[in-house]
């Protein structure tokens, strides 16, 4: 959750990224998020993690994928 003051100024993204790339270092394959498709702000965040939306839909949320390097 990101304080409304704070919101668009990158801080999302930068946590996701560093997420991530912690993953990635744990050796996780492939990253998932269910995002609600009103939730433009995470929506951005996961493309720009190169995220994709799938078909998968689970309490109104979309389900979003993406394989990460090993």
């Amino acid at each position: 959750m990101i304080a409304p003051q704070h919101q668009g100024l990158g801080y999302a993204k930068e946590a996701a990224r560093r997420m991530v790339d912690w993953l990635i270092s744990e050796g996780t394959s492939t990253l998932i998020a269910h995002i609600h498709p009103m939730n433009q702000a995470s929506v951005a965040v996961a493309r720009k993690l190169g995220m994709h939306a799938t078909t998968t839909i689970i309490d109104d949320e979309v389900r979003w994928e993406a394989s990460l390097p090993r």
